[in-house]
């Protein structure tokens, strides 16, 4: 690959990372420019003459094409740049076009790592610093060998945040439980495969109570187990520990799976969230990322990294870029 286009590229990626609202893309690039400038160990100017001289356009005409991708999801800089570049360059920029386009990841931070005795405080940490889901783990000491909550402080926590609880049943005869904890507040009710010999029907079940249906799979449990039952789920998760304890080590296999999943996800053209529980941290998210995972669950992560809750959001979501 060309040095112009991988600068060009790596400007709009630190763009891409740092614009916020408040912030004119022209700042944010001049910003990228002399970092990117920093690096290659070269002037601020042999950076602006890639933009111009290289795609033959001024740096007014390239700061309009930035603020059009970043604001209206314009991709016209993506043609440009491969019309400027060789067959390597075509291939660096399609990949670069792919995760500028990918659908955000969303973070559900596991409360099974929180300081129970401040339980609704942390939940409220968590929103603050921006979560996307609370994810609440449910297991009743027969399915997993551990016993945590129930309904009733799905109830509690419901009242402090407004995030989708996303509710993970490590229970055995899930469809027991159903009702009570969407009227607790769920939002998202997740049921292990190996628990349900009647999946479908529980999948119904489950929408029938005004609520989001997923499915997950224990590491040893193949995906070809959700052929039939796919289209139906809103939610698939990838467990890549086996269940019943937090704080455990991310099994690398799973990176296989995830990929295998997110592909027959993406054949059959289907929207459902593909989620990953387990040894999420800052090292493992970009991973599971790449292999196609859109919803981390991270726990002791979260709440148990010696960071505050808001940091250690931060740090998994700046692995990410």
């Amino acid at each position: 690959m060309s040095k112009r286009i991988d600068q060009i590229l790596f400007v709009m990626k630190l763009v891409a990372k740092g614009l916020k609202d408040t912030d004119s893309v022209p700042s944010r690039r001049y910003i990228a420019s002399i970092h990117v400038a920093d690096k290659y160990k070269i002037t601020y100017q042999t950076i602006a003459a890639a933009y111009t001289r290289g795609l033959k356009i001024n740096m007014d005409e390239f700061d309009d094409m930035l603020t059009r991708l970043f604001h209206n999801r314009d991709k016209s800089i993506f043609q440009l740049l491969r019309e400027h570049g060789d067959s390597k360059d075509r291939v660096a920029v399609d990949e670069f076009e792919k995760w500028f386009f990918r659908p955000p990841v969303k973070i559900a931070p596991s409360i099974l790592s929180a300081n129970f005795a401040r339980l609704g405080e942390q939940v409220a940490e968590a929103t603050k610093a921006g979560a996307d889901y609370i994810h609440v783990d449910i297991m009743d000491g027969r399915f997993v060998p551990r016993i945590t909550i129930g309904a009733a402080v799905v109830a509690s926590i419901r009242s402090w945040t407004d995030l989708p609880l996303d509710v993970h049943l490590m229970v055995e005869t899930p469809e027991r439980q159903i009702n009570q904890f969407a009227e607790a507040g769920a939002n998202i009710i997740t049921v292990h495969i190996e628990a349900c010999p009647h999946i479908h029907r529980l999948v119904q079940t489950i929408k029938e109570a005004g609520v989001k249906a997923g499915v997950a799979l224990n590491p040893g449990t193949p995906i070809d187990t959700l052929n039939d039952i796919l289209p139906s789920l809103d939610l698939v998760l990838v467990m890549t520990v086996n269940p019943g304890f937090g704080g455990q080590t991310f099994i690398e296999e799973m990176l296989g799976k995830i990929a295998r999943l997110r592909a027959e996800l993406d054949k059959r053209e289907l929207t459902t969230e593909l989620e990953v529980d387990g040894g999420i941290n800052s090292q493992i998210a970009p991973r599971v990322v790449q292999a196609g995972a859109r919803v981390l669950v991270a726990g002791a992560a979260v709440f148990g990294s010696g960071q505050t809750v808001e940091a250690a959001l931060r740090e998994i979501r700046a692995s990410l870029c």
